[in-house]
C-alpha cells in the first residue's frame, strides 16, 4: 500500500474515533464574506453566537485584505475560487481530530483550504492579555493573528512550501506588522515579541525551538524577527518588491519541483533559499546574503542570483499575445561580471540589453550569470509562450462548407467548427450564434430554426492564449416551395387514379360483342383463322393492361417521391 493510502485510512480511522459520523461537533454553518468562506464548526457558533464571529471575521478579512495586496497572492489568482477557511474548535480535555481530512469532507476540494483551531476557552490570560471577556474576540490581537496566519497558508503558491522558514516564518510576520499598521497592538509590543524569539534563539545556540537550525525547520518568530529587521532598515515596501521579484521566478521554482516530481523535502535547499534571499537582495537593491548568513540560513558559497523580467500583452494561460521583450539582471556577494542568455543551453551569448522574442511559439530562455571571482551560477530556464495568431475557423452545416447554406425549417441542422485551426495554443473555445436569440458552445452542436427566414450564424473560435476570430455564415430557412410540391403530388394522383380507373372500366379492353366483332374484323382483314386472330388480340389486351398497370406505378411513385424528397 502506498503512502497516501495509509495516510488516508488513518485519516478516517483516526477522525472515525474522536468524532462518530452524525455527531454534533462535525456540523458546520457557512459564513459567506468577501474573500474568504468560513465553514465554522457549531460548537463555536453556540459558544459565541453567530453575530459576534460575524463581525470578528469582518474584522479579520478587512486586514487580510491588506496581507494580499502586500504580496500579491490571492486564492483567485492560483486555484480560481475563493479562499475556504475551516474554523474548528480546540476542546479543553479531548483529543483533536486530523482536522484536514475533517474539513474536507465540508469544503469544497481545491488547494486554498487553512484549517484553523479556535480555543472554546480563549481568555486574554492565555493570549499574555489580562482581564479578559471569553466572548470578546476583537480585543485580543493574537487570536487575530492565529486567524491570519492560517488564511495566508491558504493563499500561498505551492512552490513556496519548498522552505518551511519562509512558510511559517512570513505567516507569523505578516499579521503582526499588519496589525501594527492598523493600530491593533502597538509597535513596541510586537518588537519585545520578536526580541524575545531572538534572545531565546541565540541562547540555544542559534537553533529554533524545535533544536534545529531554521533553514531545516519552520523558523516561525525567529525568521519573523529577520523579516522586521529588513523592514527597519529598508522600508516596508522592500516586501512588496520582494514579492513582485518572486513571482518572477515561480517558473523556476516549479521547475525545479518538477525535476524532482515534487518531492519537496528533495529539493535543493540551498537553491531555493539563494533564490529567496536574491530576491530581497534585488528588492532591497544590496546583496543580503551576509546578513541572512549570520542570522542562522546558509547559503551555497558566493551565491549569484538573475532576475528575469518580460514585458509584453499577456493573453490568458501565460500565453503573451504580442511580441515580448525579455530584461536580464544579477546580483551577488561579488561584482557581477556577465549575464549570458542561451535557447538551446549550447551556445551562449553574452547580455548587453533587452532581448526581443517575435515569433510565435514556445521558447524557452536559459540565462546565468558570472562574478568576477569566477563563480557561475547554476543555469536557469524561464518558458516564453507566444501566439500572437488567432485562430482559423472553418464550419460545415450539414457536413456542406460554404456560404448560403439552405436548411428545412423545423429540421435538426448540425453545425462542425473540428476543422478549425491554431498555432501554437490551440482552439479552447467555439461560441456559436444562430442568429435567433439561441447561442451554444462546443466544436460540434446542432440548432433547429422554428420560424422561415435568413440568419447569419457567427462563430467566435478562441485560442489557450485569449486570440478571438469571428465567422459569419448565411443560413436560409425554407420550406420545399410549395407550387413544386403540389403540383408534383397532383400529377402523380390524378396519373394512378386516371389509370386505375381505366383499368378497372377496361377503356380500350373488348368485351363480350366488342370481343367478338374485334376477333371477326381481325379474321377477315388479315385472312386469318379464328385461333389466330384470338392470339393476337390477347396480346393486344395484355399490352393496354400492363401499358394501364405502369403508368398507375408511376403515379405512385411520383407521389412517394415528392414526399420523401421535399425536406431539406
Amino acid at each position: 500500500m502506498n503512502k497516501v493510502a495509509i495516510v488516508l485510512v488513518w485519516f478516517i480511522l483516526t477522525s472515525s474515533l474522536f468524532f462518530p459520523v452524525g455527531a454534533q461537533n462535525v456540523e458546520y454553518i457557512i459564513m459567506e464574506k468577501r474573500r474568504v468562506t468560513y465553514y465554522v464548526h457549531r460548537l463555536l457558533v453556540d459558544h459565541y453566537g453567530h453575530q459576534i464571529l460575524s463581525e470578528f471575521l469582518d474584522f479579520v478579512e478587512l486586514r487580510f485584505e491588506k496581507i494580499m495586496n502586500i504580496t500579491h497572492w490571492s486564492s483567485e489568482k492560483y486555484y480560481g475560487d475563493k479562499l475556504s477557511l475551516c474554523v474548528n474548535p480546540a476542546i479543553e480535555g479531548q483529543v483533536s481530530p486530523p482536522f484536514t481530512f475533517l474539513c474536507s469532507s465540508y469544503i469544497p476540494s481545491h488547494y486554498s483550504i487553512a484549517v484553523l483551531r479556535l480555543d472554546l476557552n480563549i481568555t486574554r490570560e492565555n493570549l499574555n492579555t489580562p482581564n479578559s471577556d471569553p466572548l470578546n474576540l476583537m480585543e485580543p490581537h493574537l487570536t487575530v493573528a492565529f486567524f491570519l496566519h492560517e488564511m495566508i497558508h491558504g493563499i500561498q503558491p505551492p512552490p513556496i512550501i519548498a522552505r518551511r522558514w519562509l512558510l511559517e516564518g512570513y505567516a507569523d510576520f505578516l499579521p503582526l506588522e499588519v496589525q501594527v499598521m492598523f493600530g491593533d497592538v502597538e509597535r513596541k509590543t510586537i518588537d519585545e515579541l520578536y526580541n524575545r524569539a531572538w534572545e531565546v534563539y541565540v541562547k540555544n545556540g542559534y537553533l529554533d525551538q524545535n533544536n534545529k537550525p531554521i533553514q531545516d525547520d519552520i523558523g516561525y518568530l525567529v525568521t519573523a524577527w529577520m523579516f522586521n529587521n529588513i523592514s527597519k532598515t529598508y522600508g516596508w515596501a522592500t516586501h512588496e518588491r520582494f514579492f513582485e521579484c518572486y513571482d518572477q521566478f515561480r517558473d523556476d521554482f516549479q521547475s525545479l519541483l518538477d525535476s524532482i516530481d515534487n518531492r519537496l523535502s528533495s529539493a535543493s535547499p540551498y537553491d531555493i533559499d539563494s533564490l529567496i534571499v536574491g530576491c530581497y537582495s534585488l528588492a532591497a537593491g544590496k546583496s543580503l546574503y551576509g546578513s541572512f548568513r549570520s542570522w542562522g540560513v546558509t547559503f551555497l558559497p558566493n551565491p549569484i542570483v538573475t532576475a528575469i523580467s518580460l514585458s509584453g500583452k499577456l493573453g490568458q494561460n501565460n500565453w503573451y499575445i504580442s511580441e515580448v521583450k525579455v530584461s536580464l539582471s544579477a546580483i551577488g556577494e561579488n561584482d557581477i561580471d556577465k549575464i549570458e542568455y542561451s535557447f538551446d543551453n549550447k551556445t551562449w551569448n553574452t547580455y548587453t540589453g533587452p532581448l526581443s522574442i517575435a515569433g510565435d511559439g514556445i521558447f524557452h530562455l536559459y540565462y546565468r550569470s558570472s562574478d568576477k571571482e569566477g563563480n557561475t551560477e547554476i543555469v536557469r530556464v524561464r518558458q516564453i509562450r507566444i501566439d500572437k495568431t488567432p485562430p482559423a475557423g472553418f464550419i460545415f452545416i450539414n457536413g456542406k462548407v460554404g456560404q448560403n447554406q439552405t436548411v428545412c425549417v423545423g429540421k435538426v441542422v448540425t453545425f462542425d467548427a473540428r476543422r478549425s485551426r491554431d498555432y501554437p495554443s490551440g482552439v479552447a473555445v467555439y461560441q456559436w450564434d444562430f442568429g435567433d436569440g439561441a447561442m451554444e458552445a462546443g466544436a460540434v452542436v446542432t440548432h433547429s430554426y422554428l420560424n422561415l427566414g435568413t440568419y447569419i450564424v457567427k462563430l467566435i473560435v478562441g485560442d489557450r492564449a485569449g486570440n478571438n476570430a469571428t465567422m459569419s455564415y448565411t443560413v436560409t430557412v425554407i420550406k420545399e416551395p410549395p407550387s413544386y410540391w403540389e403540383l408534383y403530388t397532383l400529377i402523380g394522383v390524378l396519373l394512378s387514379s386516371l389509370f386505375t380507373f381505366l383499368l378497372y372500366a377496361g377503356v380500350g379492353i373488348p368485351k363480350g360483342d366488342g370481343y367478338r366483332k374485334e376477333i371477326n374484323r381481325l379474321m377477315r382483314e388479315n385472312d386469318v383463322t379464328q385461333t389466330k386472330a384470338e392470339e393476337v388480340l390477347n396480346r393486344k389486351i395484355k399490352r393496354i393492361k400492363r401499358t394501364y398497370i405502369f403508368l398507375i406505378f408511376l403515379g405512385i411513385m411520383i407521389v412517394v417521391i415528392n414526399i420523401f424528397t421535399r425536406w431539406c
